[in-house]
């Protein structure tokens, strides 16, 4: 099973996909930064380019970040990020004087020193599959993004008696399957069976399913 791509379209195209119903899953984009300095207004993708809207608060002075959103009196500048999700190259604007340089060419205000990161969540409305990226990491000194690559998948496997959650963690190297009671979706066996990670074969539900069966049969 790929984890990893080359560039964020091939991340998309994945999380955006459910090889187990052969439909498309619901895709949301979430955006953090570690310094809390940025509020998203929404985002796009149109013409291979990942746009985000958002709103940066340059606070001044330090102790304004600490109170609460209602008395906070940072400065709010409107930032926008584009993303080419074919090269994994960005560039970045933010209005108003918040984008001056100093004598050394670089950005004398909180734009140049914070960075922010993004995730891909995707879940299937049919089966209730899901999928989430790990983040991608933006440092705004730099104009390229590496590393796109998957943390935890779920594929859900629902035929008669044979239910299964088939529970992929990637970070670990490892696949942990459950048996599910169709009534209330319930797991039968509280501790899952866990394997190395490995490829199975979502491509028909009948091969799928005895793919399970034999590994739980001899392992």
């Amino acid at each position: 099973m790929k984890h990893t791509f080359e560039n964020i379209k091939q991340l998309v195209d994945h999380c955006s996909y459910c090889v187990v119903c052969k439909k498309y899953r619901t895709v949301e984009i979430n955006v953090h930064d570690p310094d809390d300095l940025l509020e998203v207004n929404y985002w796009t993708v149109e013409n291979n380019i990942l746009s985000f809207s958002m709103i940066l608060n340059d606070y001044s002075r330090p102790e304004e970040k600490l109170r609460d959103d209602e008395s906070r009196r940072g400065t709010k500048y409107l930032f926008r990020l584009d993303i080419n999700i074919i090269n994994n190259l960005y560039q970045y604007t933010i209005s108003g004087s918040v984008c001056e340089l100093n004598s050394e060419g670089k950005d004398k205000t909180k734009a140049g020193l914070f960075e922010l990161s993004f995730y891909l969540y995707a879940v299937c409305k049919s089966c209730s599959g899901s999928v989430t990226s790990e983040d991608v990491n933006i440092h705004l000194d730099s104009s390229t993004i590496f590393k796109f690559s998957l943390d935890i998948e779920d594929f859900y496997i629902q035929c008669e008696k044979n239910n299964y959650r088939i529970h992929y963690r990637y970070l670990r190297d490892v696949i942990d399957i459950y048996k599910i009671d169709k009534k209330n979706n319930n797991f039968i066996n509280s501790k899952p069976l866990r394997l190395p990670i490995m490829p199975i074969d979502f491509s028909d539900q009948a091969k799928t399913i005895s793919q399970i069966k034999t590994l739980i049969t001899f392992s």
